[in-house]
């Protein structure tokens, strides 16, 4: 992801099925970032620094079993089918790059060909600089969400968040996994983040409730 000036572009086609599942009748929430930056992946440890890459996946996902997870914003309807798409830009390399996502939900209680309609748009975009730190690297930066309906007006949420993940590789502390997972690895992140700015992202499924936003003094 750095080094030599190069440009490759990716956009592999996923097909998943999934099920939002849930005995009760209650919202429930869904990760709309999937892994996030780079599918929170360790950086090689081979990779240059300032390298120019455009790499991303599309996926197209079912709800098998559907209670309650809704198909708009504001929870109404019943999502059925999910379109997703997300890209990386590394501007130099890994150490400035605009991560976005991309989701599309379509509702399930239409009739005929409409349950292939998009109901509800997300767009997540922002910064990311990543750096190795330890067995793993760091990665900080910013987000801006919004989640609207498409084909109506209504509730939308948006916000603000800054965030800080540690990513780290198990192979890298224990080599010996590498010979023992056969070239596998275990790898995975923890996060903590702040919303730095939210106009209506709320705090619960159910869209109660904020998180904080603090006041200036």
């Amino acid at each position: 992801m750095q080094g030599t000036r190069t440009v490759r572009r990716g956009a592999p086609l996923l097909l998943s099925l999934v099920a939002a599942v849930g005995p009760q009748r209650e919202a429930l929430a869904l990760d709309k970032q999937g892994k996030g930056p780079h599918q929170g992946a360790v950086e090689s440890e081979d990779a240059s620094a300032t390298d120019l890459e455009v790499s991303g996946s599309l996926s197209y996902a079912v709800s098998l079993y559907n209670p309650t997870y809704g198909a708009w914003p504001d929870n109404s309807g019943l999502a059925l089918f999910r379109y997703d798409g997300h890209a990386d830009i590394d501007l130099i390399g890994r150490r400035l790059s605009i991560p976005v996502d991309i989701n599309v939900f379509t509702d399930g209680t239409r009739k005929g060909v409409a349950v292939f309609a998009p109901s509800e748009l997300d767009v997540i975009t922002g910064f990311t600089s990543t750096f190795p730190l330890g067995p793993g690297d760091v990665e900080v930066g910013f987000r801006f969400e919004q989640d609207r309906p498409v084909d109506r007006g209504g509730f939308t949420q948006t916000a603000f968040d800054t965030r800080a993940r540690y990513l780290y590789s198990l192979r890298r502390i224990w080599p010996a996994l590498d010979r023992s997972l056969r070239g596998g690895d275990v790898e995975g992140w923890a996060t903590v983040g702040w919303f730095s700015g939210n106009a209506s992202y709320p705090a619960r499924p159910d869209n109660t409730g904020s998180e904080p936003v603090p006041r200036p003094r």
